[in-house]
């Protein structure tokens, strides 16, 4: 007997309860939109989450449009480009989460690309 012909059958035991959860399936496909949009993100950002803005009254906490999808944020910057912008960053290893205390919230930290490597 192989030794991974068990592991393949338990591969198919895991798939077949695992596509009938739909929550789970649910999670994957989040977790695979995450990791596209992460590769993808200088070609699908619709503005530039670092650029200086120009900001109006009325642009900030602005309601979601067809110019920003999730809306803006209190600088008046677009919610999209700063979530896509949070997963490259994720995708290139430079946000930890830090957890000071046991009872601390918990706080996601930027370093510096030569601390991540």
């Amino acid at each position: 007997m192989n030794r991974f012909s068990r592991w393949r059958g338990g591969f198919k035991n895991f798939w077949r309860a695992f596509r009938h959860n739909r929550l789970g399936l649910l999670g994957l496909i989040m977790l695979a939109a995450a990791i596209v949009i992460a590769v993808f993100a200088p070609l699908i950002a619709p503005t530039d989450p670092y650029a200086r803005v120009r900001v109006k009254v009325e642009d900030i906490y602005a309601p979601p449009s067809a110019a920003h999808p999730f809306g803006t944020d209190d600088a008046g910057k677009d919610v999209l480009s700063a979530f896509i912008a949070l997963l490259e960053l994720a995708k290139r290893g430079t946000l930890s989460l830090a957890q000071p205390e046991p009872f601390a919230p918990m706080v996601i930290r930027r370093e510096s690309p030569r601390e991540a490597a």
